[in-house]
């Protein structure tokens, strides 16, 4: 029953760590266009956007999918965890996906549409993030492995 919960568990943690992401880039860059002023790259917060995501998305992606690793007490790791990890991230991908292609017309250069862009970046990055740390997790449990079937 407890292993259950914490399978359960681990997509809405991964989910919501991927919608924190995007708050927390949010209020970055709101604070440090507020104290001293963006848009140095003469592109209006695109830049911005991105070098916020991925200098705050990177490590909290790390640190929540080493704790899902801990969480769920893995010992080996395979696709099946990466999938179980980001379900949810992936269906709200290909929804942002849909919606960016069906109002691309309508919001292109407003403030939803960059609100679209955000999320689908934040998901894109979560999973890549996650498939990277699962894979290198299941090569050191290999090494791990190989090292004890000399001695």
């Amino acid at each position: 029953m407890i292993a259950f919960n914490r399978y359960f568990l681990s997509p809405l943690l991964y989910a919501l760590s991927g919608i924190g992401v995007f708050v927390l880039m949010g209020a970055a860059l709101g604070f440090l266009e507020q104290s001293i002023g963006l848009h140095a790259w003469h592109r209006v917060g695109d830049v911005d956007a991105v070098v916020a995501l991925i200098t705050l998305g990177i490590p909290i992606f790390l640190i929540v999918t080493r704790a899902l690793i801990r969480l769920e007490g893995l010992r080996r790791s395979c696709f099946y965890t990466h999938f179980r990890h980001c379900v949810l991230l992936y269906i709200a991908a290909i929804l942002l996906a849909v919606a960016l292609a069906v109002y691309y017309q309508n919001l292109n250069g407003a403030l939803q549409y960059a609100y679209l862009v955000g999320l689908f970046a934040s998901c894109a990055l979560a999973i890549l993030i996650n498939g990277i740390t699962l894979f290198r997790y299941s090569r050191s449990l290999v090494d791990d492995r190989h090292l004890d079937f000399k001695r």
